[in-house]
């Protein structure tokens, strides 16, 4: 079991949100959240350097969701069976960065995202 802390990214974060967008780019991965209802708040969170990172749709991590209970919207650990996977894969090359494995619960995926850098987060 994988144990994760509250990640504090924002005041007054988003509460029931789906991804809206998620772009894979040259400058880096942007994710795009979008407030349920006929809000339009939209929150992005940039990785201008991140190492690896998957999208899942919620309904396929149940393992994950029924294992660990105190899960909120957003997560982070430096510890978690997705880092093992990542370190295990580089034959090791990775295992003494200062990784940080971030982890998203959405309405209708969850992203988990490791990085060596704090990614940027900001209202749109």
């Amino acid at each position: 079991m994988d144990i994760y802390d509250e990640w504090e990214l924002i005041e007054s974060p988003l509460t029931e949100f789906y991804l809206y967008k998620l772009n894979d780019g040259f400058d880096g991965l942007k994710i795009i959240l979008k407030e349920l209802g006929t809000s339009n708040k939209k929150l992005e969170i940039f990785y201008s350097n991140f190492l690896g990172y998957r999208v899942t749709d919620e309904s396929f991590r149940l393992k994950t969701l029924y294992e660990n209970t105190t899960l909120g919207s957003f997560n982070k650990t430096n510890s978690s069976e997705f880092m093992s996977w990542f370190i295990e894969e580089s034959r090791g090359i990775s295992e003494n960065e200062s990784m940080i494995h971030y982890s998203i619960l959405s309405s209708n995926k969850i992203l988990d995202v490791i990085s060596d850098q704090v990614p940027t987060v900001k209202w749109l």
